[in-house]
């Protein structure tokens, strides 16, 4: 029996330390306290072609007065409020501002709180705002290619969308006059390559957005043939009453086209002249290539110098 008695005593302890326990909460529970908390703030209810800036105040913190019951809910609720900025004053065409009791009677409806607000660590509350905009900037492919020997792309990287559309507050838009691709690393090219690349957002400001982020590329790559064409050399500027004479008459140009275009590469399309104003100390006349086709590339003279003399 005695196991028993023991069993009662102990179930009665513990109704005993649950009711002096629940008037202890319910009495802390109805003593006024005086607590400061802090608040982040959120904005709303603003016009859809307006955006809040960053130097608009972003938090405050207030001074609570009330029971211990009033205050519970804040030590489980986020501390963030939303403030209408309807019911803030215009002080500017992009500037507004919440003060006095306006002020009070905004905060006390945004945390909802039937105790009192003693005090507000600021007088006022300003909300600066842009206009909301769009506007298209050019797309730029960060790449490092390498290809095998005798391969090369004419082109580089080609882009389904140069442009991308941003949206954002006019002033950092203002700012922004292009986007980068994430990095395009390729190596030992021999074979023409497509697929897609995300638009590198990482320093885009905090409020801009892009259309999309994401871009279709294109890498045409071809196989390389090197020419080489014997071409005249065109004397400018000479003194009309001497005769002047140069040696050689004519200069070998070396190139690099891709082969399916060798065949319409001609001599005709190069023209290398030779300055006789730039003539130096001794008897030399710089050479320079002055046109060749579009389609050639790494385009070298084979000497960058001819001798003159006068002939009386």
């Amino acid at each position: 029996m005695k196991p028993l008695i023991l069993n009662k005593n102990y179930k009665t302890y513990l109704i005993f330390l649950g009711f002096t326990s629940f008037l202890w909460l319910a009495l802390q529970f109805s003593k006024e306290y005086n607590q400061e908390l802090e608040f982040k703030l959120h904005y709303t209810n603003n016009d859809i072609n307006k955006v809040v800036l960053d130097d608009s105040d972003k938090e405050v913190t207030l001074q609570l007065e009330g029971s211990g019951l009033q205050l519970l809910k804040f030590s489980f609720l986020e501390k963030t409020i939303d403030i209408d900025a309807k019911e803030a004053t215009a002080l500017s065409n992009t500037r507004l501002f919440l003060t006095g009791k306006k002020l009070k009677k905004v905060l006390e409806e945004a945390i909802n709180y039937k105790g009192k607000i003693s005090s507000i660590s600021k007088d006022s509350l300003f909300i600066s705002y842009d206009l909301l905009a769009e506007r298209e900037v050019d797309i730029k492919v960060k790449s490092n290619l390498k290809f095998q020997p005798g391969y090369q792309s004419l082109k580089g990287v080609q882009l389904e969308n140069s442009k991308v559309k941003i949206i954002g507050p006019t002033k950092m838009l203002e700012q922004i006059s292009s986007i980068t691709t994430e990095s395009l690393v390729l190596s030992s090219l021999s074979n023409s390559q497509e697929g897609k690349l995300n638009l590198d957002l990482n320093d885009l400001p905090e409020g801009v957005s892009t259309e999309f982020d994401q871009v279709t590329y294109s890498l045409e790559v071809e196989k390389l043939t090197e020419g080489t064409f014997k071409i005249p050399i065109v004397l400018k500027n000479s003194n009309k009453e001497l005769l002047i004479q140069i040696f050689p008459k004519e200069v070998d140009v070396i190139f690099k086209v891709a082969l399916k275009e060798f065949s319409k590469i001609k001599a005709t399309d190069f023209k290398v002249e030779a300055n006789f104003d730039e003539r130096g100390d001794k008897s030399l006349l710089p050479l320079k290539l002055t046109v060749h086709p579009r389609q050639v590339f790494d385009v070298k003279l084979e000497q960058t110098e001819v001798q003159f003399i006068h002939i009386k």
